[in-house]
């Protein structure tokens, strides 16, 4: 095998590919510059979407875990004052979360 003439066709075959151009119409280059544009907007707002949903699953688990942690707290005869308002804070928003997943209509991704 003859590494260099294996290398130098590559090349050939590489500015072949990367010289080629594939004319436009002119009435077609605006709908490539939407296209070109709105790819990323929609994975953007998709991925947006995606997070949103991961965080409310992802906060439904984090609030339950300080919940039964600050209940045990509370229980203890060390609890402080701002341990059981910490408590009923969270208790309050575990409700308002709860509520707001009850209500959203059945398509509704978000409340």
């Amino acid at each position: 095998m003859d590494w260099k003439r294996i290398s130098e066709g590559h090349e050939r075959l590489k500015r072949r590919i990367h010289s080629a151009r594939m004319p436009l119409p002119r009435w077609a280059i605006p709908i490539a510059k939407l296209v070109y544009f709105s790819i990323p907007v929609a994975f953007g707002v998709w991925l947006m979407m995606w997070t949103f949903e991961q965080m409310d699953k992802n906060a439904g688990t984090l609030e339950t875990k300080a919940l039964a942690k600050l209940e045990s707290s509370a229980k203890a005869e060390t609890a402080t004052p701002i341990d059981r308002q910490r408590l009923d804070a969270l208790r309050e928003r575990i409700r308002i979360a709860s509520e707001r997943q009850t209500a959203a209509a059945p398509g509704d991704e978000r409340a």
